[in-house]
């Protein structure tokens, strides 16, 4: 599944308010839309279910999601 995610940027104080200035002013942190990919695993438990959550930006997803099945992989809840 595809959704999104504001990420603030770092803001640069050039030309920054003065202290005695009277004016007040709206300050925004600049923001950049980053598009994620995740995925949910749900496995059935004796009483209920568990659910593996992975979620990563776009650019990056494919690069981690070989550790994620892994973790999938590996995955032994211990219920008694």
């Amino acid at each position: 599944m595809k959704t999104f995610e504001l990420v603030m940027l770092p803001h640069d104080r050039a030309g920054a308010v003065k202290d005695d200035d009277p004016r007040v002013y709206e300050r925004a942190a600049p923001l950049r839309k980053v598009i994620m990919d995740e995925q949910y695993i749900v496995l059935p438990a004796s009483k209920g279910f568990f659910v593996l959550h992975y979620r990563a930006p776009e650019t990056i997803a494919e690069a981690y999601r070989l550790v994620f099945d892994k973790v999938v992989a590996s995955f032994e809840p211990l219920v008694p």
